[in-house]
């Protein structure tokens, strides 16, 4: 149970938390669906990042691969580029909805310049 805005509910998140990398990371993720009720597939999508050389994974089932079986385990590989911040979340069923998503930070280099105060 968590309150990322102030209000206390279930939420499904990965390891317990919100993930974040620095730009440039190798980031893997194995997604194993224990969803059980409703027992269904899922599938999870980093929204704005690049997927170089695995577009063909990047969690839109029925587009790009097809969702995560009841049960079964998926793992997405993939580089942590552009920074900033972004999300994840689910593309299947109203899982959304119900909490499957989160924030998704990638750090950048601390010696580019900035036009706001950090």
């Amino acid at each position: 149970m968590v309150a990322p805005d102030g209000y206390s509910k279930d939420v499904l998140l990965i390891s317990g938390q919100y993930p974040s990398a620095n730009w440039g990371d190798t980031i893997q993720v194995t997604v194993n669906n224990a969803i059980a009720n409703p027992v269904e597939g899922t599938s999870i999508h980093f929204h704005g990042l690049m997927n170089q050389n695995s577009e063909w994974k990047d969690g839109v089932p029925g587009v790009s691969m097809c969702p995560i079986a009841p049960g079964g385990s998926f793992t997405q590989t993939f580089k942590a580029t552009p920074y900033g911040n972004t999300f994840y979340h689910s593309h299947y069923s109203s899982q959304y909805a119900d909490g499957l998503w989160g924030t998704m930070i990638i750090r950048g280099p601390t010696n580019e310049p900035y036009d706001i105060d950090l």
